[in-house]
């Protein structure tokens, strides 16, 4: 008589664990993954085990909604690096969302065991969340096992399955960071936008240039406008950050930066601003790489030119003979560029040159929270391009500020500055969810 396959409901706060225990390979196809699915119940380290017993694994994730931890995919391909045998792809669906939760572990002893239900490669899910779902284990020849194995082998072989490489990832982090905070309506666009990330990745990897228009290219140029220069004969553009040095201190504790009753460790919380302006404008540059460097009292992104002369022609079509945001005017391509890229402009524009204050925001109105976008300049044309844009194309008011000791810069309230989805800074709850649209999360607060 033929044996049955075992059938029983899947306990997931040990499943995945004891599964890989007795396995050779893993196969995964599931909707998101993180890092606390990694860390849950010791699964890093037994997977790794795995991998450096010469077993190996298959998984298949989605990034459209943003919901994949990068950190689970950067630990992937550092065991990729390694030589171990994993790959991961993620699913490009062109109708509907790539939804399934399916695992097929491969034991050593010819058997297999699949685990399907509700429940993602997450520490939630394997822990608090309320989930369900079924174990199978039989021979390798059962046929409901085996028709499993096709379903896997059919998504993984699919046209619609993309590598996941380093380029990808770096790609996906800031997109990561920018929608993952969002609300269901917002959710529901990211499909489409991951596409755009993607497509934009892969002609750049053919043709790696500066393209306009583009809209992480209206990125690049907000920043450099703000506190770039362009070195035409060292091939050198830099972006240099005013914020950044060690004197920091908020009621009292030297080394926080804050706002009431909300603070945070300087040391930890400010290196995030450049790396999420790199992050971005790496998508402008690609394949060139933006260094960052670190200084006494701020920080510097450089972009080494040497080899890619063709983005040092192109900006000069921006920015004509100015050598510094000292000079610079507000690009007339970027001016007369629709809404969207306007948008990325000044997202660059004031994540590189912003501060959050509260003070009086302009005559006979309430002190209260404010954006103070103050690149340290005198360039009131500048100044005034750029409250022009946001009066018109947005409908903020700004309040043009100058006094005898400091530069001329704009105030705008915060409240307008975060309705329109723009975040610059990170000193509270308020503009912490600003931040996270620009890709700089703030860590958690300090008690």
């Amino acid at each position: 008589m033929k044996s049955m396959p075992s059938i029983r409901t899947a306990n997931y706060r040990h499943e995945v664990s004891d599964a890989l225990e007795n396995s050779r390979a893993v196969d995964a196809a599931v909707a998101f993954a993180s890092n606390e699915g990694l860390n849950f119940a010791n699964i890093r380290a037994k997977l790794e085990h795995l991998l450096r017993n010469d077993g190996s694994a298959r998984i298949l994730v989605d990034l459209q909604l943003g919901n994949t931890h990068p950190d689970f995919l950067e630990q992937i391909l550092d065991w990729r690096n390694e030589n171990l045998d994993i790959q991961c792809c993620h699913y490009e669906s062109a109708n509907g969302l790539f939804h399934p939760k399916l695992y097929i572990f491969h034991f050593k002893d010819g058997s297999k065991r699949a685990i399907t239900g509700s429940a993602n490669w997450t520490g939630e899910a394997y822990s608090v969340n309320i989930e369900h779902g079924v174990v199978l284990d039989g021979s390798t020849t059962e046929p409901i096992l085996t028709e499993m194995q096709i379903v896997f082998e059919k998504l993984w072989s699919s046209q619609n399955a993309k590598d996941i490489t380093s380029e990808v990832l770096q790609a996906y982090r800031p997109y990561w960071r920018k929608w993952r905070g969002l609300d269901s309506r917002s959710r529901r666009r990211t499909s489409g936008t991951w596409q755009r990330v993607e497509s934009r990745l892969a002609a750049q990897i053919q043709q790696p240039e500066f393209r306009w228009p583009d809209r992480d290219a209206a990125f690049l140029l907000g920043a450099i406008t703000a506190r770039g220069s362009i070195d035409i004969e060292r091939s050198l553009v830099t972006i240099a950050l005013r914020y950044g040095g060690t004197r920091y201190s908020h009621n009292g504790q030297r080394g926080y930066i804050g706002k009431g009753n909300i603070a945070f460790e300087a040391a930890s919380v400010v290196p995030l601003i450049p790396q999420a302006i790199a992050d971005r404008i790496r998508l402008a540059i690609y394949p060139t790489i933006p260094a960052i460097t670190p200084r006494s009292r701020s920080y510097e992104i450089r972009i080494d030119c040497q080899d890619n002369q063709k983005l040092l022609d192109e900006l000069k079509k921006f920015f004509g003979s100015s050598a510094s945001y000292q000079q610079f005017r507000v690009p007339r391509q970027i001016l007369t560029a629709d809404k969207e890229h306007q948008e990325d402009f000044i997202r660059g524009y004031g994540l590189t040159c912003a501060l959050v204050s509260s003070g009086t925001y302009g005559p006979g109105i309430a002190r209260q929270e404010q954006i103070w976008l103050r690149p340290t300049t005198q360039n009131e044309r500048q100044f005034d391009q750029i409250a022009d844009m946001l009066e018109k194309s947005f409908g903020i008011v700004t309040y043009k500020h100058r006094r005898k000791d400091r530069d001329v810069h704009l105030k705008v309230r915060c409240g307008d500055w975060l309705d329109i989805g723009f975040g610059v800074d990170w000193l509270d709850s308020i503009v912490e969810e600003g931040a996270r649209l620009n890709g700089a999360l703030a860590p958690p607060q300090v008690p």
